[in-house]
Formats: C-alpha cells, structure tokens, sequence
C-alpha cells in the first residue's frame, strides 16, 4: 500500500518514505500506478523483462518461487523480482486464478 505524500515521495505500510526523481521516472510510474490501484499487483515492463517491486514482488516471489532481489535506488532498497516478457501471460493468468487483480504496465517507448 503506498500513498503519494508530495510531488516526489510515497510512503509505503510500513511508513518507509521512498523518494522518488525524474532521474528514475518508470519507478515513479510505478508508485504512481500502485497508489491508485493499492489491491492490484503490478508489471512493470522494462527492457525484455517485467519487474515486480515492493509488497507486490514479495508475493509474487513466494507465490512462483522466484528470486527476491533488490533494485538500489539512491540509499534506498526496493524489494524487486522480475520475470520474462515472453511468459507474462503464464503469471498473470495465475495470479488471477487465486484472486488477484493484475496490471501489466510499461513506458511508453
């Protein structure tokens, strides 16, 4: 669950504030995308893969047995896991079989 606290920051559940810049602006789509649909988990397309951050990629780590990592932004540490743009449709169909809302996003190219 995040909220947009200013022009720049969210705050997730926890109360961790992450600040967010131009600098990385598919993360602040990202945050953007979350606040506005805080029940839906997130893919976020970048490059040949889609990343999953935060509560999201925790549940989706868990649910499909992937790698939970980390993607470094500033001091900051997002929880992160991602998964091939080639079989988004085999995780999205899942996650809908148990009850999740999906969104599968991107930048616009």
């Amino acid at each position: 669950m995040f909220k947009q606290i200013t022009e720049t920051q969210y705050v997730d559940g926890d109360g961790v504030v992450y600040e967010i810049t131009a600098e990385n602006s598919n993360i602040k789509d990202y945050y953007r995308l979350k606040g506005e649909n805080r029940s839906s988990v997130i893919f976020y397309r970048t490059g040949d893969l889609y990343e999953v951050l935060s509560p999201d990629a925790e549940t989706v780590s868990a649910l499909f047995g992937l790698t939970l990592t980390n993607r470094d932004y500033y001091y900051d540490s997002i929880p992160m896991c991602c998964v091939p743009f080639t079989c988004i449709d085999r995780y999205v169909d899942k996650l809908k079989y148990c009850g999740f809302n999906v969104i599968v996003a991107g930048a616009a190219e």
